[in-house]
């Protein structure tokens, strides 16, 4: 098992380094933002837009996030988000990639905060669960199925490769729109990937660039050592 894990994470990082990763500028991820909210439900797709870009988070994660996870300051206003895996009771229901992935997020725009606030009122489990109402679309077919797990349909769960088909969905869409973004570029991580571009530019390191991505530095080096200045 452990020379399989390592063959496997190493075919990984080998695959992430051979990617075209597509990076974008302030402008852009503004442009992005704003023309996905003027959509159809665009404010719970640009909400989810602005949270991913704040914390680079996953795209799986951003519809893991659990409302209870939402804290504030002494303020009373938003200031973490605790990233960590759903259970049910005892059960685990939705696991996060790597270990490291389980961390408490500082929310640094006001703009991901106002959506926090947006979300977390609602009252849900999850910050962005499943309702046709706020995210359009039918409902899904599983919801009547006999055999599906009923955690999953009471609190509305995304599966993971439907969230990323429908959220690359709208993500394309706003970049089409905006004009000034190669769309046939964008993946569901695009956002993450930015954000973590202005970290390293920022901080020009990439031991603080891991740690704010929770992830690899191995991995983080070879993806963004050619962002930094000569």
């Amino acid at each position: 098992y452990g020379v399989r894990t390592w063959v496997n994470q190493h075919i990984e990082l080998e695959q992430r380094q051979e990617e075209d990763w597509y990076w974008l500028e302030a402008q852009q991820v503004h442009d992005l933002i704003s023309h996905a909210s003027k959509a159809d439900c665009g404010e719970y797709w640009s909400d989810a837009m602005k949270v991913q870009f704040d914390m680079a988070l996953r795209p799986e994660e951003i519809v893991m996030v659990q409302t209870a996870n939402v804290m504030r300051s002494c303020d009373g206003k938003i200031s973490h988000v605790f990233v960590c895996p759903l259970f049910d009771d005892d059960r685990l229901v939705r696991d996060l990639k790597t270990a490291n992935s389980r961390a408490s997020m500082t929310v640094s725009s006001d703009d991901a905060r106002d959506a926090l606030e947006r979300r977390a009122v609602k009252g849900n489990l999850l910050l962005f669960p499943r309702l046709p109402s706020e995210c359009g679309g039918r409902e899904p077919y599983w919801c009547r199925a006999k055999s599906v797990d009923p955690f999953e349909v009471k609190h509305r769960l995304w599966r993971p490769t439907i969230w990323d088909k429908h959220y690359l969905a709208r993500l394309r869409e706003a970049a089409t729109a905006a004009g000034t973004i190669d769309a046939d570029r964008l993946d569901s991580r695009t956002l993450r990937r930015t954000r973590g571009k202005d970290i390293v530019l920022a901080t020009l390191s990439m031991a603080a660039t891991a740690a704010f991505l929770r992830d690899n530095e191995i991995t983080v080096r070879r993806a963004y050592a050619k962002r930094l200045p000569k």
